[in-house]
Parts: structure tokens; sequence; C-alpha cells
């Protein structure tokens, strides 16, 4: 059997079993929404194996996504191949970090989805990328963070407590048992993941994988906070994509952001 050890979910085994986790795309809709109404160039922050830039793409809109993960590329680079040439010639992935990128160009709308900045423990780590962000926004153009909101009650709940999901591979039939446990700082605001795959082949374990993931999490109040110290302007605000207003219960937190006033760096 091999044995598989990372250090983040998007290496080896686990970006392979991204897409099978999330094997539809209902947020997409919203996005290409977004897409028509904010017009492109679009910059996708994290596109990972495309689940998001490539029903963009297909609706006509140009679209370049970055990703600091090779191998979340590679695998939507092979899901570009299969899609007509035109949606090929709007798509551009580059590898890159979002706290330091520059791309030499300027989007109409800049969107992060998916709880991605979640992998951004340090404040100091979101203003960088929010300052590229920035940098990168054209200037009537939109900035749009995604992100779950903390529910803290299921995360006292389910602290140290391991959740088992079955799956089976659309490709080769076998059965992937992922095996996930959560544990919470909430002091600091931090939550590490321990994250188990295995996958069965009549009966026995083929291969198996472990990777423990530290990410950070944000309530709304600190995030409009940082991101009105970097220049931007929340100017509207949901607990869905669905449009509904962000309450105590909403279970996501949509912002959608513009540049401030007031010039970023300014005095």
């Amino acid at each position: 059997m091999n044995k598989e050890h990372y250090k983040s979910e998007y290496e080896g085994f686990f970006a392979e079993f991204y897409d099978i986790l999330q094997p539809t795309v209902h947020d997409a809709p919203a996005y290409v929404k977004f897409a028509k109404e904010f017009g492109d160039p679009i910059l996708e922050l994290g596109c990972g194996t495309g689940r998001l830039l490539i029903p963009i793409a297909k609706k006509g809109f140009k679209i370049t996504g970055i990703d600091s993960s090779r191998e979340m590329l590679a695998i939507c680079r092979s899901k570009l191949e299969q899609e007509e040439k035109e949606t090929q010639n709007r798509a551009t992935l580059i590898k890159a970090d979002m706290r330091d990128f520059n791309l030499g160009e300027k989007f109409k709308l800049i969107f992060t989805a998916c709880n991605t900045i979640f992998h951004l423990l340090e404040a100091e780590d979101l203003r960088k990328a929010l300052r590229c962000v920035h940098k990168h926004l054209a200037e009537n153009g939109i900035f749009i963070i995604d992100i779950s909101a903390p529910n803290i009650p299921f995360m006292v709940e389910t602290n140290d407590k391991e959740f088992v999901s079955e799956y089976t591979h659309p490709e080769t039939g076998r059965k992937i048992i992922n095996r996930f446990k959560a544990f919470y700082d909430f002091l600091n605001q931090i939550e590490t993941d321990e994250i188990f795959l295995e996958e069965y082949k009549n009966g026995k374990i083929t291969r198996q994988a472990t990777a423990k993931v530290t990410l950070t999490y944000f309530f709304p109040r600190e995030l409009r906070i940082i991101l009105q110290s970097c220049g931007f302007e929340v100017f509207k605000e949901y607990g869905s994509l669905n449009g509904e207003p962000l309450t105590s219960k909403s279970q996501n937190i949509i912002f959608l952001c513009r540049k401030g006033s007031v010039k970023y760096g300014s005095k």
C-alpha cells in the first residue's frame, strides 16, 4: 500500500480528490452573474482545478486564475484542454502566491471564493494579498470576498470529532473514504484539520494519504476593518450567493468591495 503525507490538501491524492469532493458547481451561476454585471477581464485568486474559472470562461468572459499549487493548476489545464478552443483562449492560468503577484494588468472584477483567504494565517498576510488586489483592480472595478461565516456553536460541538464520508471514484469505480477531524484554537482563531484519505479495491486499501492543514477564519467586523485599512469600501454585504442579507445566522459572508474614496496609502 502506498502511504502519502502532505502539508496541504492541494497536493497528490488530495488534489486528485478535490473534484470528487466538489462534483457540483452550485456557486458557479452566481459568479457568472457577477461577471455579466461587472464585466471582464476577471481575476480569480486561488482558482484551483477551475471549478469556477472554467464555467465563467465558457460563458464568454476573459478570466485569469492564479494559484500556488502546481498540481491543482495541472488538473485545471487538463480540464481546459477538453473545452472548445474559444474557451481555452479566454482562460489564463498562472502559478503565483496571492500575497505577492504582479500581472501587469488591471481587472474589472477580482474575486476569491471557497474560503481561499482562510489560508492567510496572519493579518499581515491578508493585507499583502489585499494590496496586490488593490494594485490590480481597475478604478471602477469590483472585488468580491466569499467565505464561510464562523459557526461557533457548531465548532465547539464538533471540536476533535471525526467525520467519515464515502465516495466512488468516477473513473476507477474504487471506494474512497475521507476521514476529517478539526481542532479549534478559539483564542487565536486557528483551525487545524487532520484529513485522511483511503482508496479501496476489492475491499483492500491500495492507497492512503494524510494531511495536516492550518487555517484561520474571519468575522465580519474584523474583515471590514482590514479591508478599509487597505483602501477598500464594502458597499454590499450578503449572507449567501442568493443575495440574502448578512445576519448572525448566515452561513456565508460575501462582501462586494470597491476602491475607497480615500486612496490607499494616503494620509
